[in-house]
Order: C-alpha cells, then sequence, then structure tokens
C-alpha cells in the first residue's frame, strides 16, 4: 500500500452559471422608489381609510387617478376622501 494507492477524489458536478444581477438604472429607481418610506399623508390616508372608507363619483375618482399619478402618492382615490372625513370629524370633536 503505497501512497499512489489512494482513489482520486471524486469530481464535483459542474455549477450552472449564476444568474445576472439587473442592475440597470431603471432598476435602481424602481427599487428606489418602491422602498422609500411612506410620508405623514401616506400613512395619514391609509389610517383613515382603515376607520371611514368614502368612495368618490367616478368623475371625480378618474380625476383624483389622474392627480395621484402626476404626484407619486402611493394611496388609492379613496384615501382623500376619507381622510377629508376623518379630519371633520376630529376637529368637531375638538
Amino acid at each position: 500500500m503505497g501512497a499512489f494507492s489512494k482513489q482520486p477524489p471524486a469530481r464535483q458536478p459542474a455549477r450552472p452559471p449564476a444568474p445576472k444581477v439587473l442592475d440597470s438604472r431603471e432598476y435602481r429607481l424602481f427599487m428606489h422608489k418602491e422602498t422609500k418610506k411612506l410620508g405623514l399623508y401616506e400613512k395619514l390616508a391609509r389610517l383613515a381609510v382603515k376607520f371611514i372608507e368614502v368612495t368618490p363619483d367616478k368623475q371625480a375618482q378618474s380625476s383624483m387617478e389622474e392627480a395621484i399619478d402626476f404626484t407619486g402618492l402611493r394611496i388609492r382615490p379613496t384615501a382623500p376622501m376619507s381622510l377629508m372625513i376623518m379630519c371633520v370629524l376630529v376637529f368637531a370633536m375638538l
């Protein structure tokens, strides 16, 4: 039994190539927007919807959707209406 009688180690199967990491400018902008924290208005609007959900009419809803898209807020059209009613109720209680 010499030093040459050992079996050579078994070869490891080849690993598949690693997937490409997405790192385009558009992806970085998308991730920056998605990971950004909610602002105070967005938090209050989402909280108001949990208590009171006021649905605007079709015409107001379409104009609100355009305005929300323009401003980049992450809320639904029912949120500003609900927040307005919630503010009126809170200030009426004071």
